[in-house]
């Protein structure tokens, strides 16, 4: 078992009611924390609260707000957030603007409400000027803001939202200046600082993550991937619990492996299984052991098309499982004992056997610079170099489309 955090602070409205609260990133019960990767800080913030916690029990029926990194609002990933339960805080210092103002149009034409962070007027107005009618909140830091500057433009700040946030509220004089100028919502230490939530929770399966992305990436089909769930309890019932919180709004509970499925979709499965394996800090667009493991299983899958008799989804898999034992840092042998996996996929990872395992063998003699056997190995598979180096070509081209993605 392992202990999970996140912070949450109060927003108040004029009578120091709590409104809403601020969902926090936070990896141990001191109440700050230095986020380096803020896509593993946005990932883990909502696979703690979605799974670990569960929404209700963090925020109740009160609005969250979650401060999200580009790339995830960007991605597909931002619309398992239920839009009815959270507003999402578009934080300065985007690399593509332009970008992200497609993006929120697109996501506010589906009702998502939005905030804008740190507010700085000049700044925040320019770089936004496209999409600042549709921003429902404005939050600005009270120690930031030029009270002057502020006063005057409140005219100007209204016509863009009349809800208004004052954060990093410390004193009543902060309170009682900004409560004037006609701010509705506070936020900072004068009220309640953030208050640290912990828990605890099983660590992912991550060997069951790569079987199913592997199989959802082969379209196999409900069947399969729901006996794949039931072998795997720990990851089903992360699944269960996932589409049990709110973020599917659903008033009814899942009660079955197929009835989760089918609700979730297999779009959405992948993109939640990205998310957990990122979130359990496995970077894949930084991990050489993953983007070599990824190359030698399309490169195989690409290879076995010359082979009738060769299932492709086999050989996808034996290139993933070819260096699980870096990944996970247990032996294969051991792992293998604990995993219900093909004899044939075994033979091919473990003893490079099979016209598979040869063909595995012929990868890393390819990684090693080993080209005289190298070329006597494809001989005897019948593979020519042209046709081996083609696929390896073919394989690094796969592996880019896919990093864009993720």
């Amino acid at each position: 078992m392992q202990d999970y955090f996140i912070g949450r602070q109060p927003i108040v409205n004029t009578n120091k009611d709590i409104f809403a609260y601020e969902l926090l990133y936070r990896d141990s019960l001191k109440n700050f924390v230095t986020v380096n990767d803020n896509r593993f800080a946005t990932s883990q913030t909502i696979i703690n609260l979605f799974e670990r916690f569960g929404i209700e029990n963090v925020i109740g029926d009160y609005l969250g707000f979650l401060n999200l990194s580009g790339d995830y609002i960007l991605s597909e990933t931002i619309e398992l957030i239920p839009k009815e339960k959270f507003v999402i805080e578009i934080l300065e210092g985007f690399s593509s603007v332009d970008k992200l103002i497609t993006k929120v149009l697109q996501l506010k034409d589906k009702d998502y409400v939005f905030s804008l962070d740190d507010f700085v007027y000049k700044k925040s107005y320019h770089d936004f000027t496209p999409i600042i009618n549709y921003i429902d909140y404005i939050k600005i830091d009270v120690r930031l803001a030029d009270r002057v500057e502020i006063a005057k433009r409140m005219d100007i700040l209204y016509k863009i939202s009349d809800k208004l946030i004052a954060e990093k509220v410390e004193t009543k004089e902060d309170f009682e200046f900004f409560k004037h100028l006609g701010f509705k919502y506070f936020q900072g230490y004068f009220f309640e600082r953030p208050t640290i939530l912990k828990t605890k929770d099983l660590e992912p399966n991550q060997v069951g993550v790569i079987k199913l992305l592997n199989l959802l990436n082969s379209y196999a089909s409900i069947k399969k991937v729901k006996e794949l769930f039931e072998a795997m309890p720990d990851i089903t019932l992360r699944l269960i619990k996932f589409i049990n919180s709110a973020a599917f709004g659903l008033k009814q509970k899942i009660n079955s492996i197929n009835q989760a499925i089918n609700l979730i979709g297999y779009n959405r499965l992948k993109i939640w299984l990205l998310i957990l394996t990122y979130a359990d800090k496995q970077n894949i667009k930084k991990s050489p052991v993953f983007q070599t493991a990824v190359i030698r299983g399309k490169q195989l899958e690409i290879l076995s098309e010359n082979f009738k008799d060769i299932d492709k989804d086999s050989a996808f898999l034996v290139g993933i499982l070819s260096l699980i034992d870096v990944v996970i840092q247990k032996p294969k042998e051991e792992l293998f004992e604990q995993i219900n996996i093909d004899e044939l996929i075994k033979n091919a990872v473990l003893f490079k056997e099979g016209k598979i395992g040869t063909m595995l063998l012929a990868l890393e003699l390819d990684e090693k610079n080993d080209y005289l056997v190298l070329i006597e190995t494809l001989s005897n598979l019948g593979i020519s170099m042209e046709t081996f180096v083609e696929s390896k070509l073919k394989s690094y081209a796969w592996l880019q489309n896919l990093l864009k993605d993720i």
